[in-house]
């Protein structure tokens, strides 16, 4: 038989309840919520063995609850990995990549950075960061060496029809 907490009161019960119901069962707050709810019908130490989850986290999720709502369950900014370059070194990466135009690989941005900055950057990360300041890599169509250049000119006309 388990222990009812004393941790959650009906207000917060109900409160907990009426804020799921707003933001669905769905993503980590409603599932810090439904272990919430749960923890007040079959006890604390029930509810984090079945949710794979110390007593200790529970009951933090329960005080954060108390003090902002489930807003207080939203990760705070500033976490997560840093960028390896600065504003102003993205600036001026941006204006090597509009001067150097199609030219460009992800290998020699690489090799730029490199070079300017002394910062190491996988061609993958170099190729991300392409994208994040807005510029796209562009590839031509392969062109097969035995394509009939005449064939292939007549077919472009009648498509384009």
């Amino acid at each position: 038989m388990t222990r009812k907490t004393k941790a959650i009161s009906d207000e917060m019960f109900e409160a907990c309840k009426a804020e799921l119901k707003i933001q669905g069962i769905r993503g980590e707050n409603g599932r810090r919520l439904q272990a919430i709810i749960s923890a007040k019908e079959h006890g604390i130490l029930q509810v984090a063995k079945i949710y794979n989850i110390s007593r200790e986290t529970l009951m933090r999720w329960i005080r954060k609850f108390q003090e902002g709502g489930s807003k207080a369950f939203a990760v705070d900014a500033g976490r997560g990995r840093r960028y390896k370059l600065t504003e102003q070194q993205k600036l001026t990466v941006s204006k090597y990549i509009e001067k150097e135009g199609f030219n460009l690989s992800s290998k020699k941005l690489q090799d730029f950075i490199k070079n300017n900055f002394l910062i190491e950057l996988s061609i993958a990360t170099a190729h991300r960061l392409l994208k994040s300041l807005g510029f796209s890599y562009i590839t031509p169509r392969p062109i097969h060496h035995k394509q009939d250049q005449k064939t292939h000119n007549e077919f472009k006309k009648k498509s384009g029809e």
